[in-house]
């Protein structure tokens, strides 16, 4: 499936760029002159170095196996600051070699560690470079007994100390080496699984002057880039909180419907006609995370005059799902086309679906009639949305698939939208993932919220909410 792009978005100020970058701020605060990035081959080493250079607006790389030429063509990204002069890559040679206005050098068997120090001293103060990147430094000092490398470390860790340069050492692999001993900050990134899916960590070892407040971020390198995934809100934002706008809507095809969110429907393709979506929560994440998602498909249909009945998950009442519309839409296409089941005891009101918590069959067949003046016979589309675990705590141990396909059958010959909310504990999760036309999960890993689907399977994406024009709207980005 297509991603939407993502791009790090970076603050003039070295430091801040480097801080909001890594998720920490203060990697390169006064306290830090040297840094050891560890992981393991593909790991996004060379990258997060890139963006380290590209936030300190200059550096030197220094690499024991990669040409210039090379570099380029695998970091795109960055191809403009290499050829800008901004970074220069030195490979430790006796023969130098220039193409146009790129100077680089070869690396060459044999060549001693005193001279590798000193060329890159010389190369970063001739150019005046506020950082050089070592990598990998494992592969320079393989070669040398422990004497050697800890001269040379020494030696680059006293030319940085008295000078303004900072100096970071890449390594393959995540063992502890001499060098973390010596350095002031130590990050390690992992290439590791979500459910069969590719998902990438930065773990912060060590940070000197700055406490780590969170050990462990997600990170991906969509676009070529590094960039590191926020936490995700604990509560969704409410008007008031942020100056809510009218909605805008994203227009249905004569097919598919639009989510409201274009990341969304860039993600699902849009949402064909009379589909039936589960969408699953992960055990460590609150089932009102899905509010401003499910908000934003309703205001989307609201907005188009469509309609939407919903039985609420167990933590949202009723009047909430009402309310939060209020902001966005006009008030009479919320009176008149949105309607909401309440098992307690309410004061009549119209957009209020009266259900008894006894029959599942009489409550259901209650909330279609509804659902039917909704849509005024079939000229209105309709999103409904079942919180699941609502109607196995209200009605028990009922056998629910028999009337429930009822329901979806309806739903796919009136070509409406049904999604239905379901947590890890519930009996009838598998069976609709069975019927579903998707199954989509939001789970949460090192505080961030993902979001993927398990049919037909997708990678992971990040998932946030971005209210910048006034209302919730999904913001997607690629785990790469």
């Amino acid at each position: 499936m297509s991603a939407p792009d993502s791009n790090a978005v970076l603050t003039p100020q070295f430091e801040s760029e480097v801080g909001k970058l890594l998720g920490v701020e203060g990697l390169l605060n006064p306290a830090v002159r040297a840094i050891s990035i560890k992981g393991p081959p593909g790991a996004g080493k060379t990258t997060l170095a890139f963006e380290l250079i590209k936030a300190a607006h200059g550096g030197v790389y220094v690499s024991t196996r990669v040409k210039e030429t090379v570099m380029i063509e695998q970091h795109r990204p960055f191809a403009s600051l290499i050829e800008q002069g901004e970074v220069v890559i030195y490979q430790p040679t006796a023969q130098k070699t220039k193409i146009g206005t790129l100077e680089y050098e070869e690396a060459k068997k044999g060549i001693r560690m005193s001279d590798v120090v000193q060329k890159v001293t010389e190369v970063a103060n001739d150019r005046n470079k506020r950082l050089i990147i070592l990598d990998s430094w494992d592969a320079f000092t393989r070669e040398l007994d422990d004497k050697d490398v800890a001269k040379a470390e020494h030696d680059l860790l006293t030319t940085v100390d008295t000078s303004q340069q900072r100096i970071v050492f890449v390594g393959e692999g995540l063992e502890l080496t001499s060098i973390d001993y010596l350095v002031d900050a130590i990050v390690a990134l992992h290439d590791n699984e979500h459910e069969g899916r590719r998902i990438r960590e930065i773990e912060w070892i060590k940070l000197r002057g700055k406490e780590i407040p969170q050990k462990t971020y997600l990170f991906t390198l969509a676009n070529g880039e590094f960039r590191t995934l926020p936490k995700s809100q604990k509560e969704p934002l409410t008007p008031g909180t942020f100056v809510a706008q009218k909605f805008k809507p994203i227009p249905h095809s004569t097919e598919r419907y639009s989510t409201g969110s274009r990341d969304l429907d860039l993600f699902l393709g849009g949402l064909r006609r009379g589909s039936v979506i589960l969408l699953e929560f992960g055990k460590t994440i609150s089932s009102r995370i899905h509010l401003p998602l499910t908000t934003i498909i309703r205001c989307n249909f609201l907005a188009q005059g469509g309609c939407t009945a919903t039985i609420p998950s167990g933590e949202d009442p009723p009047e909430r799902i009402r309310q939060v519309a209020y902001p966005y839409l006009d008030k009479t296409a919320v009176e008149s086309s949105l309607a909401v089941a309440h098992f307690e005891t309410a004061p009549a009101d119209p957009w209020l679906i009266k259900l008894f918590g006894k029959s599942f069959e009489n409550d259901q067949e209650i909330f279609w009639q509804k659902t039917n003046e909704l849509k005024a016979g079939l000229d209105k589309p309709c999103f409904i949305y079942i919180g699941v675990d609502t109607i196995e705590y209200k009605y028990g141990n009922t056998e629910f698939m028999s009337p429930l396909m009822t329901a979806i059958q309806k739903v796919r010959e009136y070509r409406d939208l049904m999604v239905f909310g379901a947590k890890p504990g519930s009996q009838l999760k598998q069976k609709l993932s069975d019927v579903a036309d998707l199954h989509m999960k939001i789970d949460e890993v090192e505080g961030a919220s993902i979001l993927y689907l398990i049919k037909p399977p997708s990678g992971l994406m990040h998932l946030t909410y971005d209210y910048t024009e006034g209302y919730p709207t999904v913001k997607l980005t690629p785990i790469v």
